[in-house]
């Protein structure tokens, strides 16, 4: 009977490994179980999906204020896509003194470099 002297005696309570294979990865001893551990949730996970996309909405927060605003926009400029809207307060929005500058500030924003159109109330 030969004994190893290199060997190192197992701590007090613990015991020696039996099998040399318990060394290994759990994914080289159990290859098997651990694609069926990662392809179950997934299996799960593709039916509960499905409809996801239909459901989702670009934006996330539905702001009273904004909803307003775009109706405005469509009722007063119909099929026009805004990429921007400026809003100038006044107490009297017929008044001459500010329809006039109304068409100045429609003016000046028609002169800018990459301005395409340009309307006003």
């Amino acid at each position: 009977m030969t004994t190893d002297q290199h060997q190192v005696p197992p701590a007090a309570g613990a015991s020696a490994p039996t099998d040399p294979d318990r060394r290994l990865p759990v994914a080289v001893r159990h290859p098997i179980r651990v694609l069926l551990g990662v392809l179950a949730p997934l299996l799960v996970a593709v039916p509960l999906a499905a409809g996801a996309q239909e459901r989702l909405v670009l934006g996330g927060v539905d702001d009273p204020t904004a909803a307003r605003a775009a109706a405005l926009v469509e009722q007063r400029f119909p099929g026009a896509v805004p990429d921007l809207v400026l809003l100038a307060r006044t107490d009297d929005v017929d008044s001459p003194a500010a329809e006039a500058a109304g068409r100045v500030l429609a003016a000046r924003l028609a002169e800018v470099p990459g301005v395409e159109a340009v309307a006003s109330y």
